[in-house]
C-alpha cells in the first residue's frame, strides 16, 4: 500500500494559493534550472479554494478544468500552484500561477512565475509564455521572461534575463515526427496536459499506448516519452475510497530515464508520482480536493 500524506505539522497561513518551483532529481523534481536554489523550503497552505468546471467566462472561453497542484516531498509541502484549463475556439489555453520559498548562499528567497500555454485541438502546444521573479531577502531581484513559438517542424525559444544583469539565450529544436508536449518540471499542470494529449488521441484512435515528444525549455535536446494506460487502482481519502485512473508515463532525455504514474478520473487530473526514487519520491496532488492528500491502495 502507497501512502501519499501531508504534514500538517509545518504549515500556517498566506495569502495566495499560488505554486513551487523545486530542484533535485527526477522530472517531478526540477533539473536543469537556470540558478537553481540550494535548498528547499515547505510553502505554508492555504485557504481551500472554490472549485468550478465547464462554464462560460467573460471572454467567451469555456472552462474545462481548473485546481491548486502541490508538491509533496518527505512529508513536506513544498509549493502550490493554481492552474486552469479553458476551450477557446477549437483550441485550448493553461495559464498557472506558481510560488516557492527557497534559501542558497544562506540567503532567502521567494521564486514566482506566470505561464500561458495555448493549445490547438489534441492539445497540441502552439506557443508558450514563462515570466518568472526571484526576490531575494538582500532586496536583491532577478526576473526572467521565455517564449516559444511553435512552426514547421521545429519549436524556437528565447529567454531573456533583465535583472540583475541583461541576457539572452536562443535555443532551435527539431521536432520528430510525434505528437509534442511541453514538460517543464516546476509547472506541475503540465502533467494535466499530457494526461489530456493522451486521452484524445486514446479516444481518436482506439490506441491504449502513445509515443510523444517533449520539450523543456532548458534543455539542448528533444526528449522522448511514452504513456499507456494500467489498471485502475483505487484512492483512498478522508476515509472514502473510490476508482481512480492510472497512467504510466516513461521519459526519456539523452542519459535521464523517469517513469511516472498519473492518476485521473473521468478525465481530470489528480495526481503523479515518480516511481522508484526511494523516499526521495516526489508526489503531485490536487490539493483542493484532497486538501489532507491521498493513498493508493495496491
Amino acid at each position: 500500500m502507497m501512502r501519499y500524506k501531508v504534514n500538517n505539522k509545518k504549515t500556517t497561513t498566506v495569502a495566495a494559493a499560488l505554486a513551487l518551483l523545486v530542484i533535485g532529481g527526477g522530472l517531478l523534481l526540477s533539473w536543469a534550472q537556470p540558478s537553481p536554489p540550494e535548498t528547499e523550503k515547505p510553502l505554508p497552505s492555504t485557504s481551500r479554494p472554490v472549485m468550478a468546471r465547464a462554464v462560460s467566462v467573460e471572454d467567451g472561453s469555456t472552462l474545462v478544468e481548473q485546481g491548486v497542484l502541490v508538491r509533496l516531498w518527505r512529508g513536506e509541502i513544498m509549493g502550490k500552484e493554481a492552474y486552469a484549463v479553458r476551450q477557446q475556439g477549437e483550441g485550448f489555453v493553461l495559464t498557472t500561477t506558481a510560488e516557492f520559498q527557497g534559501s542558497r548562499q544562506g540567503v532567502d528567497f521567494v521564486q514566482r512565475l506566470a505561464t500561458s500555454l495555448p493549445l490547438a485541438a489534441e492539445y497540441r502546444p502552439q506557443g508558450y509564455t514563462l515570466v518568472q521573479f526571484i526576490e531575494w531577502a538582500d532586496d536583491t531581484l532577478e526576473l526572467m521572461s521565455a517564449q516559444i513559438a511553435f512552426s514547421n517542424g521545429q519549436a524556437q525559444a528565447e529567454a531573456r534575463w533583465t535583472q540583475p544583469e541583461p541576457f539572452v539565450q536562443n535555443r532551435t529544436w527539431e521536432l520528430p515526427d510525434l505528437p509534442v508536449a511541453l514538460l517543464q518540471p516546476n509547472v506541475l499542470s503540465h502533467w494535466v496536459v499530457l494526461t489530456r494529449l493522451f486521452e484524445a488521441f486514446e479516444v481518436r484512435a482506439g490506441m491504449d499506448e502513445l509515443r510523444i515528444s517533449w520539450l523543456h525549455p532548458f534543455a539542448d535536446s528533444v526528449g522522448t516519452a511514452r504513456i499507456r494506460r494500467l489498471e485502475p487502482v483505487t484512492i483512498v481519502h478522508n476515509g472514502q475510497e473510490e476508482m481512480a485512473e492510472r497512467l504510466e508515463v516513461t521519459v526519456e532525455l539523452g542519459a535521464m530515464k523517469e517513469v511516472v504514474e498519473l492518476f485521473v478520473r473521468n478525465g481530470e487530473f489528480l495526481g503523479a508520482v515518480a516511481v522508484g526514487f526511494g523516499e526521495d519520491k516526489a508526489f503531485i496532488f490536487r490539493w483542493d480536493l484532497f486538501p489532507e492528500g491521498f493513498r493508493v491502495k495496491r
